[in-house]
């Protein structure tokens, strides 16, 4: 997800990854695929102009929201296609490393994300 972080790529590769994350999720989980794209652009901080309203929840609240939508669609017997894991991958990465680190450590990794 580097292309995120280059002006010149930024604006392209963010409506690129929402429109991905709509398509691979099925119907019922769209919302989830759309949270899942807004999030992991919001994690990379792209150089470029980010919907004010993706920016309305406080990340720790839409982190929350996300791992228990992702844990309700696999408890209904879901599984996440190729396709799906390959863009929830980089939001799952960041939770098990954030998870990884002390109370300590948090706020300066969240001050380095923003």
């Amino acid at each position: 997800m580097e292309i995120l972080t280059y002006p010149l790529t930024a604006k392209h590769a963010t409506d690129l990854l929402i429109k991905l994350c709509l398509k691979v999720f099925p119907s019922t989980f769209k919302d989830l695929g759309f949270l899942l794209g807004r999030l992991t652009v919001r994690l990379h901080d792209p150089p470029c102009v980010i919907n004010p309203d993706w920016l309305g929840e406080p990340l720790e609240n839409a982190f929350g929201r996300c791992i228990e939508q992702l844990k309700a669609m696999l408890v209904t017997g879901f599984t996440l296609s190729s396709a799906s894991f390959s863009l929830a991958f980089p939001f799952l990465r960041y939770i098990v490393q954030k998870a990884q680190m002390t109370s300590e450590d948090y706020p300066a990794v969240m001050a380095t994300l923003r």
